[in-house]
Parts: C-alpha cells; structure tokens; sequence
C-alpha cells in the first residue's frame, strides 16, 4: 500500500517555490494562505493554516497552483491525524469539502486524473493501513481512535469512487488488524445498542456505544456515498457473504485473547439472520442519502 505523501508532493506540486498567492482567504486570513505558499515539503504547517485552507476548499475560486501545492500538506495532517485521539476543524472541514460534488468537479479539473488518482490512492491506502494497525477488539472510553477508521471509510466513500480499492484489501483479510475492523464493523449489524459485546452501551460518564455505519467525519453538509461506491459496496453485502466474511476473520483471529467474542459474532450473526438482511438496505439507504443534521436508526432499534 503506497502512502508517502512524498509521492503526493511530486505528483502535484510541480511548480516553482515559492507560490505567489492571489487568491483570498474564506475567513480574511491571507496570511494563512501566503504562509502555505511558502512552504517547502519538508515543513510542518500548522493546522490553523491548514483549517483556513480547508474553508477555502469549500467556499472560494481555487488558486490552481496554490492548490495543487496546499494539498499534499493537507493530506499529510489528515493523514497523522488517523492515529491520534483528538478532533481538529480541519478534520471536520477537510473531508466536508472533499464530499460536496461541485467542489469535487473544481478539484479534478485542476489537478487531473493523474492527480486525482494519486489523491484517492492515497487516502485509501492510509485508511487500510490505519485499519491494519487495530489489535484491541473492545475499545474503552469516550473519544476513541478506535471510531475514526469507522468515520474515515465513510468519508472516503462520500469523496472518491474507489472504495473497491479498500473492499478488496479488506474483504482479503491478510492482516490481523483487518479481521478485527471486520469483526467490529459485523458486530454493529448483528447486535443491537444495548447488547453488543464490543462496544459496550453508552454512558453519560464513560462514553462508548456502537458507531454508527453511516456516519463520517463530517456531518450535515449534504455528503452521501458516491453511486459507484454504493455498487461495489452492494455486492458484498449479503447476510450469507458477511458470515462468510466473519468465519474467514475468525480464522485470522484464531489466536486473538478476545476469541470467545470473535465466535460470539459469528454465532450473532447466524442467529440474526433476519435481522441483517432488514439492516442491509437499510445501510445502503443511509448512506446514499445527503446528510443532514439528524439522527438516523435501525428500524428494529426500539425493539
């Protein structure tokens, strides 16, 4: 899986250095952006900066030089900011931009199918190796990195039309960090809020709960699962494909201190049959459709 953002720099920032920047920050805040324009690859930016810039992605007229050179520092902080606890701006306007269509139109149109390949190969090969770096199948407490690679598919699947890029790898479970997010994420099918044996009901103290399959790193802004993502993602969806998927992951997790809870998903999930099939769908819908700021269930969770 290639992600050194390295590549990124050389893809898409050929052009001279410094960046005489014209274009007018969101916020007022030009000196944000003619500090960005004069970074070189190996400086840090800082994620005000990067938050300005993020703003600028989703409201202003693009600077194409500016942009094909501020966005390889954007997706270096994205990127960090897949293994840390913390939430940002960036983070949420970040990937809110990358979601809305017309943006995602200006953005291709400047940088190119060449670039947005490197972009969207980037992003999902960073989200699978975050994936991979999962061993504890039973997260505890409130903010959770465990619950950003749950958010981060999503908002792929709302950005780029390569989410069969990230099914493959993780439908193949060669990694033991994969079989687990595949436990994970089958739990949250086949249990209900109260009784999943991984993520553990929610508290006002202690926090935790199920994470929701449909919701992302941002919220509201209309995103949705792009249509060729809800086709790749709808092939393997069925409820005698997902206990297949379990039954391969527990294989991988064979020796996984947590085993007993492994085998309780796969039993779940044959038990539940019914349950999943109903919640497919359901899924699907969710995810198609813009978001907004709601709260969205099962139809069986009152039950």
């Amino acid at each position: 899986m290639g992600t050194d953002v390295n590549n990124l720099f050389d893809i898409l920032g050929r052009q001279n250095l410094p960046i005489r920047v014209v274009q007018k920050q969101f916020d007022q805040d030009d000196a944000a952006l003619e500090r960005i324009g004069r970074a070189l690859p190996q400086d840090e930016v800082s994620d005000h900066d990067l938050w300005c810039y993020a703003m600028d992605l989703k409201y202003v007229r693009l600077q194409p030089e500016l942009l094909r050179h501020a966005l390889p520092f954007c997706l270096r902080r994205w990127q960090a900011a897949l293994y840390d606890n913390t939430e940002s701006g960036f983070m949420e306007q970040f990937p809110a931009a990358l979601a809305q269509r017309e943006r995602q139109d200006i953005i291709a149109g400047i940088i190119g199918d060449e670039g947005v390949k490197a972009l969207s190969d980037f992003m999902a090969d960073s989200i699978l190796e975050r994936m991979s770096q999962e061993s504890e199948l039973r997260p505890q407490g409130k903010r959770l990195k465990a619950y950003k690679w749950f958010y981060q598919f999503n908002s792929y699947g709302t950005s780029w039309p390569g989410m069969g890029r990230i099914l493959g790898v993780w439908r193949a479970l060669k990694r033991p960090g994969l079989a687990v997010c595949a436990v994970q994420y089958l739990s949250v099918l086949a249990f209900g809020e109260k009784d999943n044996p991984i993520f553990g009901e929610w508290t006002r103290n202690g926090g935790g709960g199920p994470p929701q399959l449909w919701e992302n790193a941002s919220i509201g802004f209309g995103e949705r699962w792009l249509d060729a993502n809800i086709e790749v993602f709808h092939s393997l969806l069925s409820a005698d494909k997902l206990t297949g998927w379990a039954r391969d992951a527990a294989k991988v997790l064979r020796d996984h201190p947590d085993m007993g809870i492994v085998r309780q998903v796969n039993e779940e999930l044959l038990r539940q049959k019914e349950r999943v099939e109903k919640r497919i769908p359901e899924l699907l819908t969710f995810l198609s459709t813009p978001s907004e700021p709601k709260i969205w269930e099962w139809s069986d969770a009152a039950k």
